[in-house]
This record gives structure tokens, sequence and C-alpha cells, in this order.
């Protein structure tokens, strides 16, 4: 099955888990909720979030940038530090190892 994660994008450009993952009832269901993002798109320069597709394989689909206040829409979530996100990516490596 096809799912979106979001990805927050640190001060130094990297990509940090923000454990933010969906996978809805269907393929054409996760698909239509991922493009529905596109009406709320950023720039891809300076944005601190990215919506990604994946396959049901891990293949990366599509990527669109979305703002922290859209970030915080979907996620019903607060939007935490650079720190944060470095110490959850660690973590999360840490415990598929």
């Amino acid at each position: 099955m096809k799912y979106i994660e979001i990805d927050y994008v640190d001060e130094e450009g990297y990509c940090r888990s923000t454990g933010f993952c969906v996978e809805m009832d269907t393929n054409e269901k996760t698909v239509a909720a991922f493009e529905s993002l596109r009406a709320f798109g950023a720039p891809f320069s300076g944005v601190k979030y990215l919506a990604d597709l994946y396959d049901a394989f891990g293949n990366l689909i599509d990527t669109i940038p979305i703002s922290e206040n859209t970030f915080r829409c979907i996620t019903g979530g607060l939007a935490w530090s650079d720190r944060f996100y470095v110490n959850h990516t660690i973590r999360t490596i840490l415990q598929a190892a």
C-alpha cells in the first residue's frame, strides 16, 4: 500500500523524521489525500516540511513542500525544534538497529 510521510528539514538542510506516517484504506485514497496537499504547497526554498508519497516498497514517488502551518493542520500537533527532530531521528535509527 502507498503511504505518506512528513519530514522536517533542519537548519543544515537534512531531512528528519517527524514520526508522521499515514496510509489510507486504499491506494486511491492515499494518493487523493497526498494530492490534496498541493493546494497548500510552499516553495522548496526555505521550506521546513516535506510531504512524501511512497509506494509499498518504500520507493519515493513524489514530494510536496509544505509550510509549518500546513504541517500543524495536518497532524493536529505542534511543530518542534531542530533539536527535537534530530533526537527523534536518532531514536528511530537506534530502535530499528
